[in-house]
């Protein structure tokens, strides 16, 4: 396991701390989980960037049109 000690400045330290005070979240938890966050939208832009010349060659010219041939 990684550990990683992060640097806030005193505004975003309060904004963390009562932010996982209101959901009731160990700051540790709370980071890790927008991390995670992070990364799979970043893993989602690749798909999308990846994937995208095949679907327009495909004829899709947007989402919904995707999403209406799957439903």
């Amino acid at each position: 396991m990684t550990h990683i000690a992060i640097e806030l400045d005193d505004t975003l330290a309060e904004t963390l701390d009562e932010a996982c005070k209101a959901e009731h979240v160990a700051p540790e938890r709370f980071v890790l989980e927008a991390v995670k966050r992070r990364l799979a939208a970043q893993w989602l832009k690749r798909t999308q960037d990846s994937l995208g010349p095949a679907a327009r060659a495909a004829g899709y010219k947007s989402e919904e049109d995707l999403m209406n041939d799957i439903s």
